[in-house]
């Protein structure tokens, strides 16, 4: 396990790499607001909003594997 931390943090860890445009935005300013937006339109009061937890919670069940389809050999074979 610690070989595949190792290897991640060499691959990715020490880029700076800032993506050149996000959604189509290029604008720091745009680029937060549509962040912003999506944020809000994403959110609610789990305390209030029965419904949709029982909503997200359906969704959650159906969509985890019910296997997973890599193990962690795998994956540090594959770096």
């Amino acid at each position: 396990m610690n070989k595949f931390w190792r290897n991640w943090q060499s691959r990715f860890s020490k880029r700076n790499v800032k993506p050149q445009h996000i959604d189509n935005l290029t604008d720091p300013q745009q680029i937060t607001d549509r962040f912003g937006k999506v944020f809000v339109k994403s959110s609610f009061d789990s305390y209030a909003d029965f419904s949709t937890v029982a909503e997200l919670e359906a969704k959650l069940v159906d969509e985890s594997p019910t296997s997973s389809v890599f193990s962690v050999s795998d994956i540090e074979h594959a770096l």
